[in-house]
């Protein structure tokens, strides 16, 4: 075991997981100040104070040094390890000097001071009553957090992760994985159901609490997501507790809870968690609201004498209605009825806007169609800064004909999100071959479009 102050990240790999540091601890001498560690370190920084668990290793071309295999943040307990501790840097406010003076009035007792009574801090030249407090602020977060993460790695967890519950939770970390770590698993990335189990036990919760048969239906109902679907069904859920030896006498308890805590969303048989039972509705309510608009008085006609006759008959029928589904296989025409459906629309001088969903679709749809198309994102003015798209049904697209290519690809969550920002009055044309190229994400509108034949 090593303990001390990071002096400095001397490497981090690109996923910013692997680190080599410098670091410091209480017993260095002039002679041999600092020890080199390497391993999973994640976002460690200069200045933090930790202690490392691993074993010494001899490299051939940088010598001794320390394979960590798990760290946590630490407080110093030794006057030269607070000096360090607080001049690193980290704590903002204070440097070398300034730490060196605190410890040097207050002594082993200088965290607690500042932590506890940062009013004394102004005993020590140089810190007024502004200064005091953010000194005081910062070590208690510190502090805090040091606190959460030894908590946490006493569980079982990896720094990455109790970082993560850290960011996401502060102070109230402890309190919320004690209270629930099914629900934290839910919530965090890189926390499993069995790892929740082995949590859960650690904390004394019993393999029948209802929390567990909870966190059992989460996971799979996440599992049922991961796996293309927008919910899982009753059959199923008791099927999966019993492969994760969940109790399923309490399922539909449970499930009542989780509904209360609106955690799911139940329709007849179906468990979904609540985004996607929200986007399938406005999915099914918008494709149903353009299918049941009028349809244009005068059926429009072409002449171009170069289709088929239906493919003819489809151009025409986009002319005329909202909602019209284009799909076949390789072969069957589509880039040609594309075509003419876009030149038919433009020659009325009606806005036409072409899109799919990756960047390789729209670049092939904008050579068939011979305008430019875009991604849905870009259709949709996806903004980064916010995470939503900027057209929607308060700002919907500026175009008379919405056409998409490779609509097979499009899952529940991107439908919901195009759909919403459809003019009242637009034509949306949906292109694609359900047997081919499904989504990535979970649904299938349209299979279920041309299933539904609304």
């Amino acid at each position: 075991m090593l303990e001390g102050v990071v002096e400095d990240v001397l490497f981090r790999s690109d996923d910013g997981r692997f680190a080599v540091i410098r670091l410091a601890t209480d017993k260095d001498d002039e002679l041999s100040p600092s020890h080199t560690a390497v391993g999973d370190l994640g976002q460690i920084a200069p200045g933090e104070n930790v202690r490392l668990m691993g074993r010494w290793t001899q490299h051939a071309v940088y010598g001794a040094r320390f394979r960590v295999t798990s760290f946590t943040p630490t407080i110093p307990s030794t006057e030269q390890g607070m000096i360090r501790y607080l001049g690193s840097g980290l704590i903002p406010g204070i440097g070398p000097a300034l730490a060196a003076r605190l410890v040097e009035r207050f002594g082993p007792e200088t965290l607690d001071v500042i932590a506890t009574q940062s009013a004394r801090l102004r005993e020590v030249s140089g810190i007024g009553k502004q200064r005091a407090e953010s000194i005081a602020k910062a070590v208690r977060q510190r502090r805090v957090e040091a606190e959460t993460m030894s908590f946490l790695h006493a569980l079982g967890m990896g720094p990455a992760t109790a970082r993560e519950i850290v960011r996401k939770y502060g102070a109230d970390a402890p309190r919320v994985v004690r209270d629930d770590p099914y629900i934290v698993a839910e919530q965090i990335r890189g926390i499993g159901f069995r790892t929740a189990d082995r949590i859960a036990e650690a904390l004394g919760i019993a393999g029948d609490d209802l929390r567990r048969v909870q966190g059992g239906v989460l996971h799979l109902v996440g599992k049922a997501v991961d796996e293309g679907h927008v919910f899982a069904t009753r059959r199923q859920l008791h099927d999966g507790l019993e492969q994760l030896d969940v109790p399923t006498d309490a399922l539909e308890e449970a499930l009542r809870q989780l509904r209360t805590r609106e955690l799911v969303t139940i329709e007849d048989d179906a468990v979904y968690p609540p985004p996607l039972y929200r986007a399938e509705v406005l999915v099914a309510d918008a494709l149903s609201t353009l299918a049941n608009r009028p349809k244009a008085k005068q059926p429009v006609k072409t002449h171009d004498h170069t289709l088929s006759d239906t493919q003819r008959s489809v151009v025409e029928a986009s002319l005329g209605t909202h909602l019209l589904v284009l799909t076949g296989g390789p072969g069957t025409g589509k880039t040609t009825t594309v075509r003419a459906i876009v030149q038919a629309h433009a020659a009325l001088d009606r806005r036409v806007a072409l899109c799919a969903p990756t960047g390789r679709a729209a670049k092939r749809l904008s050579e068939a169609a011979g305008i430019e198309a875009k991604t849905i994102h870009r259709l949709l003015e996806w903004n980064p800064a916010t995470g939503h798209f900027n057209r929607n049904q308060r700002l919907p697209l500026e175009a008379d004909l919405i056409l998409v290519d490779e609509a097979s690809m499009l899952d529940i969550r991107l439908a919901s999100q195009l759909l919403a920002a459809i003019p009242p009055s637009a034509t949306l044309a949906l292109v694609g071959d359900i047997d081919q190229l499904p989504p990535v994400g979970p649904g299938q509108p349209l299979r279920d479009l041309i299933a539904s034949r609304i």
